[in-house]
């Protein structure tokens, strides 16, 4: 068997979202294989995701959409600095262009 390298991604409420951040580092790997943690957050600036693998070396995404409400009561509330992968500018530009 070859592990899943693309992924599959997994939405869930805020109240979970959150409980899940809170457990962090607990028994789960990020794709790195070091223990999740809660500052591998990721703002995807649409919603919040955490990326893992399960001890099969399959790809994982933990997401979810309730991005305000997450912002202001895990993000700003614990003082976390979430990982970006592009400028928070492009994503601006992007509904500045659809605007």
């Amino acid at each position: 068997m070859v592990p899943q390298r693309t992924g599959v991604a997994f939405s869930v409420d805020a109240d979970s979202f959150m409980s899940f951040a809170r457990s962090l580092p607990g028994g789960i790997d990020s794709p790195r294989g070091e223990r999740l943690q809660v500052a591998d957050l990721v703002d995807f600036d649409l919603c919040w995701a955490f990326e893992l693998v399960d001890p099969w070396g399959n790809q994982y995404e933990l997401n979810c959409y309730d991005y305000e409400r997450v912002k202001v009561e895990l993000v700003a509330a614990d003082d976390l600095e979430p990982v970006r992968y592009w400028p928070r500018e492009v994503y601006g530009g992007y509904l500045e262009s659809r605007a």
